[in-house]
């Protein structure tokens, strides 16, 4: 990608004597020096003497002008005087001289400007190439004379650069200025009124972003493209447009000097959304003030949401004129991309693992659960759950009869029941994997139910405090007394943690960005099958109650034998 620079660069005085050439033009070695204010820029810049001649003792007058073999002297002033009306009488070098000290005279920068976008159509030899690879750069060139200097073809390679401007200069040892800029983007997601480059949110939220870019230099442009592109990943839906401003104006989406917005899907479920700017080269005006374009849109966290490390991307680069010798009328010739700028949104999970408590190796199935928490707006709950569906019995081979008022289960042998699964029969029942989409504005909790594989994800979660609540046990063990209550961190240095002082035995998983708790559940009591208390007790009652009458009974024929006697 290409950056964007608008070179505005000074005539030098030029004058041409109104006689015929009568000296042969000076062949000293000159040194053209060109800086650029940006040093982080690269060019390989070349020079093409238009004119040759011999500068005065004060070195601000070009004698004895004529054409140099850096152009096409006769197509060149073919050109300017078939279709630039001030150049319609010249017949040779000297005359054009006199046209652009005219010029300079005037002051008439724009007039110069079409000249060199002339001369650039006609040139030939190089006198001499820069060989630098940062500012300043250096070209050793051969004689006085009138130069062009130009970007070599090609040669703006980088992300947010662009070709020079043209230069002209009289050339004796000069120095030029080229106020080159890199033209990079800031992309930020506006939370809690900071601009942060990273945040966290939960599927559902609004996210703010914000794109800020530096008004562009559009010195010698006739038009000028500037379109910013936008890529949100397949976890982020764009929502809309807050606000588009250059420097001080806001402007309107679709009108004439406004801007104008499409959204496309690409294969992959990323959306590029573009915005147009129109008539861009009227905010030329702004070039030199350090003026800004700033776009801010919202999107939302959808549920295709990257789930942990990954997180969900979010890059802007522009494209942008960069090379004011070939804009066009109605076009911005040429073009550059910038460099990308990115923000990043996270989301987490939590997943539950149910083991026996006695035994931590052995995973149960059926318990369910529900999570609360100030870190949710829409959950994606993930587990394993009994098939169910309507029931088509055939009646006859003709006729069959779809029964959708009750629920029926799937059995393994391809058949249906209406009798639930329990943990004796459960392996006779189909099970399959599920995933739900709850959102807050439903009033539904998020719970959802262990599997074969004892787990239950929850996904969609952001920093905050949690509360998870055993809503029915496994068959066979005891409910969980207590809900578990446990508390999320996130900053842009250390990512998600488990708060320092969180005791609930949750843990961060480092190399998934996510949550995971193991929670146990014991056996209860064992009864009888048979209901009730058994009979075994009143055996034993009734036995110490025969027991007993025995007693008393040997007591009274004992006391009746001491009376008798």
């Amino acid at each position: 990608m290409k950056k964007f620079i608008s070179i505005m660069i000074a005539l030098l005085m030029v004058t041409a004597l109104t006689f015929p050439v009568a000296a042969a033009p000076n062949n000293v070695n000159h040194t053209i020096t060109i800086t650029n204010t940006d040093s982080s820029v690269k060019h390989t810049y070349e020079a093409y003497r238009v004119f040759e001649g011999n500068l005065d003792t004060n070195e601000e007058i070009l004698t004895d002008i004529n054409w140099s073999n850096g152009v096409d002297g006769a197509a060149l002033l073919a050109d300017l005087t078939a279709n630039l009306t001030d150049f319609a009488s010249c017949t040779s070098a000297s005359d054009v001289a006199n046209v652009l000290v005219d010029y300079i005279d005037d002051n008439n920068s724009t007039a110069i400007d079409t000249f060199a976008a002339v001369v650039g159509n006609h040139l030939a030899t190089v006198a001499g190439t820069s060989t630098e690879n940062a500012s300043p750069y250096t070209i050793a060139v051969q004689g006085d004379g009138y130069y062009f200097i130009k970007d070599k073809n090609d040669s703006v390679t980088e992300e947010g650069e662009a070709y020079s401007k043209y230069m002209l200069n009289v050339v004796r040892d000069v120095t030029i200025e080229a106020k080159d800029e890199h033209l990079v983007p800031e992309k930020k997601i506006v939370e809690n009124g900071n601009e942060v480059s990273t945040n966290v949110a939960s599927i559902g939220d609004e996210i703010t972003f914000k794109i800020t870019i530096d008004v562009p230099k559009m010195d010698g442009y006739k038009a000028y493209t500037f379109t910013m592109n936008d890529t949100l990943s397949k976890g982020l839906t764009f929502n809309e447009i807050k606000s588009v401003t250059v420097a001080s104006e806001t402007l309107v989406e679709n009108g004439a000097n406004g801007y104008t917005v499409e959204t496309e899907e690409k294969a992959d479920g990323s959306t590029l959304l573009t915005v147009d700017f129109k008539n861009f080269i009227r905010y030329k005006r702004y070039s030199a003030t350090d003026s800004k374009v700033v776009v801010t849109y919202t999107a939302i966290l959808n549920d295709d949401a990257v789930i942990g490390l990954e997180g969900n991307p979010n890059t802007v680069d522009f494209k942008y004129s960069n090379n004011p010798s070939s804009t066009g009328e109605g076009d911005g010739g040429d073009t550059g991309i910038t460099p990308d700028s990115e923000t990043i949104t996270y989301s987490t999970g939590l997943t539950l693992i149910k083991v026996d408590g006695s035994d931590r190796s052995k995973l149960l199935q059926g318990a369910k659960f529900k999570i609360e928490g100030d870190g949710l707006n829409t959950v994606i709950t993930k587990g394993t759950r009994f098939e169910v569906a309507p029931y088509t019995p055939v009646v006859n081979a003709d006729v069959k009869e779809t029964v959708d008022a009750d629920t029926y289960y799937l059995l393994a042998d391809g058949t249906y029941t209406k009798t639930q699964p329990d943990s004796y029969t459960g392996d006779t029942y189909v099970l399959v994997r599920y995933t739900n989409y709850t959102r807050k504005a439903t009033g539904v909790v998020y719970d959802g139910t262990t599997g074969t594989d004892g787990r239950i994800t929850f996904n969609g979660m952001t920093e905050g405090t949690y509360t998870l609540t055993e809503l029915e046990e496994p068959d066979g063990y005891n409910l969980l007394t207590e809900p578990i209550e446990f508390e999320i961190t996130w900053d842009e240095t250390n990512g998600f943690a488990v708060a320092v002082d969180d005791q609930s035995g949750v843990t961060y998983d480092g190399t998934t960005g996510t949550f995971r708790i193991t929670v146990e559940n014991n056996k209860g009591s064992v009864l009888p099958h048979t209901g009730g208390i058994g009979t075994t007790i009143f055996m034993f009652i009734g036995a110490f109650l025969v027991l007993g009458a025995a007693v008393i009974l040997v007591s009274v024929i004992v006391t009746r034998k001491r009376e008798r006697f």
